[in-house]
């Protein structure tokens, strides 16, 4: 529910980019910016959802120091020394930014995914009782 919740807010901001932009800036160049980001903050919504949900679900398995290690790789081992790089070291801006942004998402999007179908896999499903409600 939360990925497709998700993408209906990426297909909105993907169709209406420009319209959005419209309601919070008033100068063109800046519009055009805005808009553009926009499109990749579609992107980046899937990805967010999806890793926030499986976060949160090994979270409520009781599984927290290796999701925080993935997280912790995909952000600051990842996402961050690569938009240094692209951002300052080449010179392509804030939307370089935002699109490493969607990488260190999308990341861990996967990790955070896996490792909960690992776990998942793992766990033995408890035996039906024959309990019978009181007459």
């Amino acid at each position: 529910m939360a990925t497709a919740l998700m993408s209906l807010f990426a297909s909105l901001f993907l169709l209406f980019a420009r319209g959005i932009a419209r309601w919070f800036v008033e100068a063109p160049e800046l519009r055009e910016l805005t808009a553009s980001l926009l499109v990749i903050a579609a992107f980046f919504q899937v990805a967010d959802g999806v890793q926030v949900m499986s976060s949160n679900a090994l979270r409520g398995m009781r599984d927290v120091r290796i999701p925080a290690v993935i997280a912790v790789c995909c952000y600051w081992g990842v996402q961050v020394p690569l938009a240094a790089t692209l951002a300052f070291g080449f010179d392509l801006g804030a939307a370089s930014v935002w699109w490493t942004l969607v990488a260190g998402l999308t990341l861990a999007a996967i990790g955070l995914t896996a490792r909960f179908v690992r776990l998942s896999l793992r766990l033995k499903p408890e035996p039906a009782t024959s309990h019978r409600p009181p007459v």
